[in-house]
């Protein structure tokens, strides 16, 4: 839910590294601005050549944020970070996140932007609880798909393409049980190979190291109560557009580990959400350099594919997590903050023979190291399975319009690249008539949450198709 766009360096490699015409951030961010709607006045007047007011998607500030958030913005300014808009020229510094929530308290989306209600009956038809099976070909032309609803088989035929959204870990899957794949992959599991492309290579997804602090009882006040879905609250939110459930408090500071060669394009995503008399706090490693992959378990649709992250896989994104680490627990421990919350443990104290000596966590490095082995989880940020980028190169699945080059896990980038999936209209690299849009075209993971940026993947695909087909 948070609104988070990435930094103007990260587009700018999609287009100048792996050939992704069009996707740089002056491409893009135009994008950006058309479907936002942001409320925030203060916000939009400092910077308003980055944000948009007339798009379909409110973005909003949190309103009546618990006021431990005040506390964490001062003990940001005490590490040296100043306030920022993430989403503006500057991206390092402190910020409440803005989020995809209405001034009304509901979730904002692309769902109940464009298709609740439908706007087009006639010739939309949305078919819920529905698992495609395959794409279908005639040669190397997508001419429909095979969908699965309640058990039972149905095939659908394109008139004019067919485009594939199901996300970075089911559109690899889906390409694969369609032929479209690592050769190598395809034949161990007996399935005829249509293209041989990295579909499934360079899936990515931010690994995220979590830390939850309770607060000191006496200062209890300073968090809002918890919500509770009971008729009064519920009565709040829909009829008032109000109350506990209409609320979205969070803050996140941006910033740059100690090993990060470029300062001006962050690595780390701290975010922090007062919870039930609680901080819980998450590290995102937002720039990577491990690369996982997506592969089919079993030639059934039903089966989940195999997932590996391979997260800290390069002994670089360990250290990053590292230095991370060290400031998520130097916030709570020797700012201003430590004074809120009940105090931590040392490392020592529960047991690591390392650190005897050590009086806080920050500062022993072993106990850190076995802390982010048992914590680190995702983000839930899943991408770049079917990279785009110029089609001569290897890795890349679709053009940067959105076609598939043959696969992010579907990467895009320019054709001529071996790493990439689809061309820079999203093309898929070898096919005929066959896009993929979504965050599995991410030729790199932006450094941040990808709801905006696959938000923007699926405006610049409706326009690729618009003006191929000369359609208003």
């Amino acid at each position: 839910m948070i609104f988070n766009r990435g930094n103007s360096r990260g587009y700018d490699e999609w287009a100048n590294t792996y050939g992704a015409v069009g996707w740089s951030y002056r491409d893009v961010l135009p994008v950006f601005r058309e479907w936002e709607n942001n409320t925030n006045a203060t916000i939009v007047n400092n910077n308003p050549g980055y944000h948009g007011t007339h798009g379909p998607i409110e973005i909003t500030s949190p309103q009546n944020a618990d006021k431990i958030i005040s506390i964490i913005g001062e003990s940001a300014v005490e590490l040296g970070f100043n306030y920022t808009d993430i989403n503006g020229p500057n991206q390092i510094g402190f910020m409440d996140t803005e989020s995809f929530v209405t001034t009304q308290g509901f979730r904002s989306g692309t769902g109940n932007v464009f298709i609740d209600p439908n706007p087009h009956p006639n010739n939309l038809h949305i078919v819920c609880k529905a698992l495609v099976s395959k794409i279908l070909f005639n040669g190397l032309t997508a001419i429909g798909v095979e969908f699965i609803v309640n058990d039972i088989s149905y095939t659908v035929y394109a008139n004019r393409e067919v485009i594939v959204s199901a996300g970075a870990i089911n559109t690899p899957q889906i390409l694969m049980l369609s032929g479209i794949g690592p050769r190598q992959h395809l034949e161990n599991v007996d399935i005829p190979v249509l293209l041989d492309l990295p579909v499934g290579d360079n899936y990515e997804s931010h690994p995220n190291l979590g830390l939850t602090v309770n607060i000191r009882p006496e200062y209890s006040y300073l968090i809002n109560k918890p919500p509770e879905l009971n008729v009064k609250q519920l009565g709040e939110l829909y009829y008032n557009k109000s109350g506990p459930l209409a609320r979205h408090n969070n803050a996140v500071i941006i910033y740059s580990t100690q090993h990060n060669w470029d300062k001006q394009w962050p690595n780390v995503n701290l975010f922090m959400k007062p919870v039930a008399g609680t901080i819980v706090t998450t590290s995102n490693l937002v720039r990577i350099k491990s690369k996982g992959t997506i592969r089919l378990q079993s030639t059934d649709p039903m089966t989940s594919p195999l997932i590996n992250p391979k997260w800290l896989d390069d002994v670089d994104d360990f250290i990053n997590l590292l230095d991370a680490a060290k400031m998520q627990f130097y916030i709570f421990e020797r700012t201003q903050l430590a004074q809120y919350i009940q105090p931590l443990p040392s490392f020592a104290s529960i047991g690591c023979p390392v650190c005897p000596l050590r009086r806080y966590m920050y500062e022993c490095v072993e106990g850190l190291k076995c802390y982010i082995r048992y914590n680190t989880h995702t983000a839930f940020h899943s991408a770049g399975s079917c990279r785009m980028g110029a089609i001569e190169r290897p890795d890349v699945v679709v053009d940067p319009q959105l076609r598939v080059k043959g696969a992010g896990s579907c990467r895009m980038g320019a054709i001529e690249r071996p790493d990439v999936v689809v061309d820079p209209q999203l093309r898929v690299k070898g096919a005929n008539n066959l896009r993929v849009c979504d965050a599995s075209v991410f030729p790199v993971i932006p450094n941040a949450n990808t709801a905006s940026a696959s938000i923007t993947v699926g405006y610049k695909c409706a326009q690729f198709i618009k003006d191929y087909y000369h359609l208003k």
